[in-house]
């Protein structure tokens, strides 16, 4: 099946993801930018097999539909995209990768002129188009293209090099980091080898092949594990990994460390999110005066974090582009969504897996902490997430039934949009939230959040029986 979303279009290649679908979108977002008076896009794509011909379909199209200037950013992470329509002054770019999906999997994102994804009713305007597009025949001579990979790469670096400054490269460099890296095969590869040479870190470098993937692509627990046992007992202070287009990015902590002893090696998206989050307000000269913006979904250890420094928290619906759309009418200069291991942080207008390492491995530097002190500052929380299912027929209708329902159980319900999530507040420092999917028909996700497992365990529980009684 197609999947047509807010976040761009995703499919398994040649099954879903045709060259005819391809190429329709390629053609009417080129026609979108050639509206704005633009001329330039830019195109780069993660490690599939497929990939390559995917970029060379758009090219074509691009070209066909009149635009003059297209750059070729080959192998690039969606984050370093995401700066492109700047570097190279376009009226858009797109990303080909299906993130976290397999190998099989293939899709297209596609951005702003200010680099950020297309909002809400863009995205709708550019699904509709494609599917009524009629496409030329006629052959197309590619040679324009260029070729702007190596220039790509050494601004996305020098970026993230700034983003951590001189002086706490200098404390980085004395502190003789050694850190596990698993790229896995995919688009961080580019970056990450001059990115930790100009630091002095050394790197254990796990998956550095394009395109050979060692694990399944997604980074969780479940494919994560075998980097515990890989890890060396007193050599690497900790392992990253990534997913395909590298705008996520899992932590890995020792068997040794306290944080594993205390219950898990793998460093929750939530608690990556909090970090960056108190990495950036610890730097802000006046955080009461910033607005951090997060998801509904995303755990109440970032609201302390946020409140500890007197900043303020402000919540939209889950999406990407809800975050970085608030974010940037706030201007906030930070924020995120907690499910995801990625924090957003300009002038990235997007999640971005290394520049969130970037800026934590600066806040270790100034605050002189090991990554495992660093963790067990934060507060403690225990998130857990599943899905349930619904009569797709009958999902909104569900869902009235569920506000209704919400407010008689909750201290507080808050409702967001028409169709967006619905979050019940029954006490401090506990949710549970309801959202209907937006690419499962009848799926709702359910996801509790609590100070103690024991009191998580029983609102998702709860939430879940509710829901299923609900839509009986």
């Amino acid at each position: 099946m197609l999947v047509e979303s807010l976040s761009g279009v995703r499919g398994i290649y040649k099954q879903d993801l045709t060259e005819d679908v391809v190429r329709r979108y390629a053609y009417v977002f080129a026609q979108r930018i050639l509206a704005q008076k633009e001329n330039g896009i830019a195109i780069g794509y993660d490690t599939r097999p497929s990939s390559e011909i995917l970029a060379k379909w758009m090219v074509e199209e691009f070209l066909r539909a009149g635009l003059t200037d297209v750059y070729d950013c080959k192998v690039a992470s969606t984050a370093a995209m995401h700066l492109t329509p700047d570097v190279f002054k376009t009226g858009g770019a797109v990303m080909i990768t299906a993130s976290h999906n397999g190998p099989e999997w293939n899709g297209l994102k596609f951005m702003r002129t200010d680099g950020a994804l297309l909002h809400p009713e863009e995205a709708e305007q550019l699904m509709n188009d494609s599917r009524k597009v009629v496409l030329g025949t006629d052959l197309i001579d590619v040679d324009s293209v260029l070729d702007v990979s190596r220039r790509l790469r050494q601004e996305y670096v020098m970026l993230l090099l700034r983003t951590i400054g001189d002086e706490a490269k200098g404390e980085l460099t004395k502190r003789q980091l050694h850190i596990f890296v698993d790229a896995n095969g995919g688009a961080a590869i580019p970056y990450l080898k001059d990115f930790f040479d100009h630091l002095n870190i050394q790197i254990t470098f796990k998956g550095a092949e394009e395109g050979k993937f060692w694990r399944t692509i997604e980074p969780k627990a479940e494919s994560l594990a075998p980097i515990v046992d890989m890890l060396d007992i007193g050599k690497e202070d900790f392992a990253i990994a990534f997913d395909c287009d590298a705008d996520r990015m899992e932590f890995v902590m020792p068997k040794t460390s306290a944080f594993t002893e205390r219950g898990t090696p793998f460093v929750s998206g939530q608690y990556v999110l909090g970090l960056v989050v108190k990495a950036v307000l610890s730097t802000v000269p006046q955080p009461n005066k910033v607005i951090v913006v997060t998801n509904n979904a995303t755990s109440n250890l970032v609201k302390e974090v946020v409140d500890s420094h007197k900043a303020k928290l402000e919540e939209v619906d889950v999406g990407e582009i809800n975050v970085v759309k608030r974010m940037q009418e706030v201007e906030s200069p930070v924020g995120g969504e907690g499910s995801s291991a990625g924090g957003i942080i300009p002038p990235m207008a997007g999640r971005d897996g290394l520049m969130t390492l970037a800026v934590i491995l600066r806040y270790l530097a100034e605050s002189k902490k090991t990554m495992d002190e660093a963790l067990l500052d934060l507060p403690r929380y225990t998130t857990i997430a599943g899905k349930v299912s619904v009569d797709p027929l009958k999902a909104l209708a569900v869902r009235e039934k569920l506000i209704k329902a919400m407010k008689k159980e909750c201290e507080h319900v808050l409702v967001f949009g028409d169709d967006g999530g619905v979050k019940c507040i029954p006490g401090p420092r506990q949710f549970v939230t309801f959202r209907m999917s937006k690419t499962e028909a009848g799926v709702y996700r359910v996801i509790a959040d609590a100070k103690e497992k024991e009191e998580a365990e029983e609102l998702f529980e709860r939430g879940k029986e509710m829901l299923q009684k609900l839509s009986a």
